[in-house]
């Protein structure tokens, strides 16, 4: 894999019971999983998988197997210890969008916030521009449409500033990240 010119990580993670022989209870530990791609329009292939494994072993794991000066983007969900130990100096961190829009509310209930509270900090969340914009839309972009995405991008990124000023680290701990 050295050799592959990759340029983008994704990598993420979750809880698991372990089991042995005869479904012994052998505990919990964290899976976790890293993916690589060429860049866009190349599909994504697994380049490593661990249990029990911190994230910062997980990066010497990574060194040895890719040329990971070439990495451009981490894709993540920003979850605990992803960015201070994938993120190079020079790489770019990319929010998973996916995760970020379909976990909010859930989040915000682990915060202590039930459904009736949540309505304006989702509302906000719907308002930001790129959590909007559909396949189709972005296949019918041009390149003479570059003006309105360095627009869309400018409001997006003001949209999460707003959000994060409202996401007090104190009060939305779960939320924030």
């Amino acid at each position: 894999m050295k050799d592959t010119p990759y340029r983008f990580l994704m990598a993420d993670g979750t809880p698991v019971k372990l089991q042995g022989p005869g479904g012994q209870d052998l505990g919990k530990a964290e899976m976790r999983w890293a993916l690589a791609s060429l860049g866009s329009g190349h599909p994504f292939e697994l380049v490593g998988f661990w249990i029990g494994d911190d994230w910062g072993t997980i990066r010497q794991d990574l060194e040895k197997r890719l040329d990971y000066d070439k990495l451009q983007i981490l894709f993540s969900d920003g979850g605990p210890g992803i960015l201070e130990n994938l993120l190079r100096e020079g790489m770019e961190p990319q929010r998973c969008q996916w995760h970020g829009k379909r976990d909010f509310p859930y989040i915000l209930y682990a915060d202590g916030f039930k459904k009736a509270e949540q309505t304006e900090l989702k509302e906000k969340l719907n308002l930001i521009p790129a959590l909007s914009i559909t396949k189709s839309d972005l296949e019918k972009l041009q390149p003479e449409d570059y003006p309105l995405v360095e627009h869309i991008a400018e409001k997006t990124k003001q949209g999460f500033q707003e959000l994060l000023e409202i996401l007090t680290p104190d009060k939305y701990p779960k939320a924030r990240v």
